[in-house]
């Protein structure tokens, strides 16, 4: 028979880890972020949910990746779609800010509702987006009623003047001024 005898000793935890000037030190460390997390990531601004048919509606994405950290370099590959239930399509595009940004644009030309889709691989984003008439085109309009063709001296004439847009989006917003 053979006997084994271990004798313990207690070790001081100051002896477990002890801090050892390295050579280089202290060293940069440089953390890059993660890849682009669509899910996490933000889109803003105004032409997210409304636009003026005829003008350049846009809005900003910013990439974030998983940990919630802001991307700061660009490269992401987005699609931007805007739909109606009428079926009305528009492709939209984009600008790489070269930041981890950038700048989404879309022109409407018809009033209505429509849903904005922004897609990065599988993750889609949507938006209710109201376009608007754009601003008056005299030579759109429409002028009804009598009074156009007949008039009695000293008694009112009326008519009406139906007022459109460069795109005969009939106007239902604003001031439509005549003179």
């Amino acid at each position: 028979d053979v006997q084994v005898s271990q004798s313990l000793k207690l070790v001081q935890p100051s002896y477990l880890a002890q801090s050892v000037q390295g050579e280089g030190s202290p060293f940069n460390l440089v953390v890059s972020t993660d890849v682009t997390d669509f899910s996490n990531s933000m889109i803003f601004g105004s032409g997210l949910t409304i636009a003026t048919a005829g003008f350049q509606g846009s809005f900003q994405i910013q990439s974030v990746d998983q940990w919630g950290n802001n991307r700061t370099d660009g490269g992401d590959v987005f699609s931007v779609h805007v739909s109606s239930a009428a079926g009305i399509n528009l492709e939209g595009n984009y600008s790489d800010n070269l930041d981890g940004t950038y700048t989404a644009n879309y022109l409407p030309t018809l009033q209505g509702v429509y849903s904005l889709y922004t897609v990065l691989g599988a993750i889609q984003k949507t938006s209710t987006l109201l376009v608007e008439p754009g601003t008056i085109c005299a030579t759109n309009c429409l002028v009804n009623g009598v009074a156009l063709t007949i008039g009695t001296a000293g008694y009112a004439a009326t008519f009406t003047i139906q007022a459109k847009d460069s795109f005969l989006n009939i106007r239902t917003v604003g001031d439509n001024d005549f003179v």
